[in-house]
């Protein structure tokens, strides 16, 4: 089986956007590319019969305003057959430049919206926690019956009441 280099190839892309300052717009053409990660896409990519010219030649028809450093990134991918963990690719670059400008990403799962008075307060406490900027996204589930439900990348903090029955239950199982 072949190793994931998604790690390896976004660690490298951020360096060489931090180098040439210019990770806001890295970021930005990773986002352009998003529509290459469609199965489709991604099998016209990998298709060993289309050769690698006419492949990088699409890329730079459909992306003509990418940095450079993207095409050098796109052909290396093409290049190695690893086309198909673009999208790991970005989600860890991503990550990289949300750890390099000291934010983190925290989901507040609630059973209907919270005002932005209560938002602001978890911001806060995240905050101190973490010692990190945070940035919230709100997502509603109705089968929460009531409570909150906080994720980040590091910790899960789980207030919700289904997640109290399920501590409950755990405990009369022991």
């Amino acid at each position: 089986m072949k190793k994931n280099n998604s790690k390896n190839y976004a660690g490298t892309l951020f360096q060489l956007s931090v180098e040439s300052h210019e990770t806001e717009k890295i970021g930005d053409a990773l986002k352009m590319l998003n529509p290459l990660c469609d199965k489709e896409v991604m099998d016209f990519f990998s298709n060993p019969f289309v050769d690698e010219g006419t492949k990088l030649k699409i890329v730079k028809d459909v992306f003509p305003a990418m940095p450079e450093i993207m095409y050098d990134f796109f052909s290396r991918l093409i290049k190695k057959n690893e086309i198909k963990i673009l999208p790991e690719v970005i989600k860890k670059y991503n990550k990289l430049v949300l750890d390099f400008h000291n934010i983190v990403e925290a989901k507040v799962i609630s059973v209907e919206k919270i005002d932005e008075p209560s938002l602001s307060k978890i911001r806060t406490l995240l905050e101190k926690l973490t010692d990190k900027n945070i940035v919230l996204s709100e997502s509603i589930d109705k089968s929460l019956i009531g409570g909150i439900k906080i994720e980040t990348d590091n910790f899960v903090v789980d207030g919700t009441i289904r997640g109290k029955f399920g501590l409950i239950g755990q405990e009369l199982l022991k």
